[in-house]
């Protein structure tokens, strides 16, 4: 797999809600992710991750294709990141997480600001990272040139 001329390794990693993963006693919101990774809600702003996981070094990507574009903020977070999908808090409303939302047109990190271009049904939106040299980028559909 390449992103922005960078070969990558190809791992497939499971998704689950965050409050699952920790056990909280939050509402859920009735977010489901089926085998083939499908996420769906009916309600809130639920955050997800892989389980297990955690990144500390070397150049990690993974990608979404956008089934039905809507409000959905999707990026990182660090282990200080706390998900509040009761008050609408998802990645890149704190200062531990980095978002980008295609169907409002925004960046997200300790706030909004306009950047990159509406994402559409079909779509695979690229989150790339470099650990090592702390840096973030997204694409859509391979195209990684700023703003997207």
């Amino acid at each position: 797999k390449k992103h922005c001329n960078v070969e990558l390794e190809q791992k497939v990693l499971q998704l689950k809600p965050i409050s699952t993963i920790l056990n909280n006693t939050r509402r859920n919101f009735s977010t489901t992710v089926s085998n083939d990774g499908l996420v769906s809600c009916s309600d809130g702003f639920p955050s997800l991750a892989p389980p297990g996981v955690l990144l500390t070094r070397g150049k990690w990507y993974y990608e979404v294709t956008i089934v039905n574009p809507g409000l959905a903020q999707l990026g990182w977070a660090d282990t200080r990141f706390t998900a509040d999908s009761t008050n609408g808090n998802g990645v890149g409303d704190d200062s531990f997480s980095w978002g980008f939302d295609g169907h409002r047109v925004l960046k997200w990190h300790k706030g909004s600001s306009r950047w990159g271009r509406p994402w559409s049904e079909g779509d695979v939106i690229g989150f790339y990272a470099d650990l090592d040299s702390c840096k973030l980028s997204f694409s859509i559909n391979g195209d990684c040139t700023s703003p997207l």
